[in-house]
């Protein structure tokens, strides 16, 4: 890998802004759990009981999902922090770079993740309510 001095700025707002986002999709996850469960199952025919369950195990994952990522960004964040103060080197640059590529695939590839779920529970509430 060349070495290129990294803007720990531009770092630092990048995982502001995931927390943020994260906080977000949380929240989001609380209130599609509450239209779930809120649901009158009496208008909605026997056999969605499998999609009912296929959503709460949805949601249920993508909340594991949005909480290991939460705490992977506050620990990175800490991790900048650190090599802030020590005016790191090179070496260590590198491998703070690399830990944040490959967060920020793993926050890109969650929001793809989450808004598929999104639109999918949309289309079939609409569907069964």
């Amino acid at each position: 890998m060349n070495y290129v001095k990294i803007n720990l700025t531009e770092l630092h707002l990048e995982y502001e802004l995931w927390s943020k986002e994260l906080t977000y999709w949380r929240d989001e996850i609380k209130v599609l759990e509450k239209y779930l469960l809120e649901l009158d199952y009496k208008k909605i025919p026997a056999e969605a009981g499998a999609e009912v369950e296929h959503f709460q195990n949805q949601f249920i994952r993508h909340r594991d999902v949005v909480h290991d990522l939460r705490h992977e960004v506050a620990k990175y964040e800490h991790l900048i922090k650190d090599i802030e103060q020590v005016n790191a080197n090179e070496e260590l640059q590198e491998t703070l770079l690399g830990i944040h590529t490959e967060l920020r695939e793993r926050i890109n590839t969650g929001r793809k993740i989450y808004s598929e779920l999104k639109e999918e529970f949309r289309t079939w509430l609409v569907k069964r309510v």
